[in-house]
């Protein structure tokens, strides 16, 4: 079985969305900004976590501004991208 029908590297992040409902995506420059999108609907055995970027190796996601420490949003930029996707099974699984 595909765990992510559909859904892969270079995957548009609007695909996603339309499967899962509405992202959270976020960045910490904490994490040397590397910017992560979550679905709240996800409920299939485990997290995923996606892994986007922007057009043009930008951000994916349009935030606040001032944008500060760690950053999150539900908007993000046409064009936006899945880099890498990971799986993190429920304990037990």
């Amino acid at each position: 079985a595909n765990l992510l029908p559909g859904l892969c590297p270079g995957s548009k992040l609007a695909d996603a969305v339309a499967q899962y409902g509405k992202p959270d995506v976020s960045y910490s420059t904490l994490d040397e900004s590397r910017e992560h999108c979550f679905f709240n609907n996800w409920v299939d055995g485990g997290e995923v976590t996606f892994r986007v970027t922007g057009p043009g190796g930008d951000k994916a996601g349009v935030y606040p501004q001032p944008e500060g420490e760690y950053n999150r949003t539900e908007q993000f930029k046409p064009g936006a991208v899945i880099e890498s996707v990971q799986v993190t099974p429920l304990m037990g699984c």
